[in-house]
């Protein structure tokens, strides 16, 4: 990867194309990710945003959180928390919700920072205060990011986790205030909030009476504009990566032009695709002929489980060829009955046959065979 610090900016021998949970660039071939890195710290981040990646499942939030944690790391002090590690139980109340958080809050700030003494006895005050209240939590927050020698990035992901729990509103509304206040109190100077749907559109509920007035706990947020998908250019770049390791003579931009065609470049799809490319396809089924604009695979099998001999595709065009040894009329009559019907798998009307005749009075050439629709064009040998 080419990013400007840590081993996501090492030069590191990929293993596997990875579809479950986040990708580590150490183990997987990854689309690099330093310019959306970039422009979140420098369009979000360094301006002290607060605001909320939202994408589909499998979209790759949780692996550009990982990322930004590491590239932040040098101007900020991360606390990278994920809220699936709260139980339902501890959204049930205030209290029950705010142990859980400091919780894991001191757990994440132990983890990546080294703290100097104010910091560490504050964050120690945190993590050993009992049944306090959101107010108090926040109170706490502040002493911590005041204390702390650098700003202070707050990242949660699977926020959808909490969406549906009135604490966690109350939580975004106490991040709200110190947000509007914190010219005055020293607060999380960004903060980032991952999951599938765009908490902006949470209502916090300011009565108990029949009036419920609601009013939006995190409309501070600014809109996260950054594209998550994948473009032809960062495919053909991984692809590149991975031909480099295994060599498969494959013409990098032209798979990759048509992996991004069939996924406009969904994180999760391209990564499949790349994945079964690698493990279930023939070693030789990339490899390029006649000046690298071609491809020919060996065996292809249909949907049926039968198998080709030779599939040809070349400028748009594909060319179904079945080799077969000589054994008699009937035999031969045979093959020809079978690459008719692998011309209609393939919606072809046209396809080749090779014949290797080792008879000593064979006869050689070229012919044309009709089978009703289909023409086939036999070479013996």
């Amino acid at each position: 990867m080419e990013i400007s610090q840590g081993h996501w900016g090492q030069e590191e021998k990929n293993e596997a194309f990875n579809t479950e949970g986040q990708c580590e660039p150490e183990i997987h071939y990854m689309v690099r990710l330093d310019e959306r890195l970039k422009r979140i710290k420098d369009q979000f981040i360094d301006r002290g945003k607060y605001f909320v990646i939202n994408r589909g499942r499998q979209y790759g939030k949780t692996t550009t959180l990982y990322a930004m944690e590491e590239y932040l790391s040098d101007d900020y002090i991360v606390v990278s928390m994920d809220f699936q590690g709260i139980s339902t139980a501890e959204y049930q109340n205030e209290f029950s919700f705010t142990k859980a958080f400091t919780r894991m809050f001191a757990e994440a700030v132990h983890e990546n920072t080294v703290m100097e003494d104010d910091m560490k006895s504050a964050v120690d005050l945190l993590k050993k205060s009992e049944k306090i209240t959101l107010s108090d939590m926040f109170y706490l927050l502040s002493e911590i990011c005041k204390a702390a020698p650098r700003p202070m990035v707050l990242m949660i992901d699977e926020v959808d986790s909490a969406s549906n729990n009135q604490v966690f509103v109350d939580f975004l509304a106490m991040l709200r205030k110190y947000y509007m206040k914190r010219r005055k109190k020293t607060v999380f100077y960004s903060v980032v909030l991952a999951g599938v749907y765009d908490i902006k559109n949470l209502k916090l509920k300011l009565r108990s009476d029949e009036e419920h007035q609601y009013n939006s706990p995190w409309n501070i947020a600014a809109d996260f504009d950054v594209e998550m998908a994948f473009s032809a250019d960062q495919i053909a770049a991984m692809l590149q990566e991975y031909e480099t390791d295994h060599g498969t003579g494959m013409d990098v931009r032209e798979v990759a032009g048509e992996i991004y065609q069939y996924t406009s470049g969904y994180p999760y799809l391209v990564s499949a695709l790349c994945k079964l490319m690698d493990e279930r396809l023939p070693d030789d089924a990339l490899k390029p002929i006649i000046n690298g604009t071609g491809n020919y695979y060996i065996e292809a099998q249909t949907r049926d489980a039968k198998r080709t001999d030779v599939v040809v595709d070349y400028l748009g065009e594909q060319f179904i060829v079945e080799l077969k040894i000589w054994h008699g009329n009937e035999y031969h009559e045979r093959g020809e009955a079978q690459l008719a019907e692998y011309l209609d798998y393939f919606h072809q009307n046209k396809g080749y046959m090779l014949s290797f005749n080792f008879n000593k009075k064979k006869e050689t050439g070229i012919k044309i065979i009709r089978l009703g629709e289909k023409t086939i064009i036999e070479a013996v040998v």
